[in-house]
């Protein structure tokens, strides 16, 4: 059977659960070019394994999940490159191991950096750090708009003590 075939037959099979939540640092929301190939153990080595493209949706110091309908098992380490925005043309390069599976309504990996460089996991903080100024920033802005749009009879106590049924 070709690996094209076996493919599209694995694709129709239900996916492994993934063990409980066991994140070691928050996540941050974002949306990052990722491009990665599997190490696959032969003898005593190792083989790249045929390249992949997927999109970082959320991200922290300790790893990523990668938004990919393809299928790597639970323990698979991966090779893969980072694009940040400060030097896209320089991605982060580093391994990494599949710690967790999507659901079929959100399918990729969940990522654990094992490999990474002095000078790739600064980058990575402080990026993480950039995303989260931003966070606060929007989070900080909503409140503000949310103060303005109020109209001036919803801070009265007549108002409020009825529950908003005036």
């Amino acid at each position: 059977m070709s690996k094209t075939a076996q493919r599209k037959e694995a694709s129709h099979l239900p996916l492994p659960s993934s063990p409980p939540e066991k994140r070691r640092s928050q996540r941050r929301e974002t949306r990052l070019r990722v491009d990665f190939c599997p190490l696959v153990p032969v003898g005593q080595g190792l083989i790249i394994g045929g390249p992949h493209r997927g999109i970082a949706i959320n991200i922290s110091t300790a790893g990523l999940f990668i938004s990919d309908g393809g299928l790597l098992l639970m323990g698979t380490t991966i090779h893969l490159f980072l694009r940040l925005p400060d030097i896209p043309a320089n991605p982060v390069a580093c391994h990494g191991k599949v710690v967790r599976r999507g659901t079929k309504d959100q399918p990729g990996y969940g990522i654990r950096y094992v490999l990474l460089r002095d000078n790739d996991a600064c980058r990575l903080e402080h990026y993480v750090q950039l995303l989260d100024e931003r966070a606060r920033r929007m989070a900080s802005a909503r409140q503000e708009s949310d103060a303005q749009t109020k109209p001036e009879w919803w801070s009265k106590p007549a108002f409020a003590a009825s529950g908003g049924r005036g």
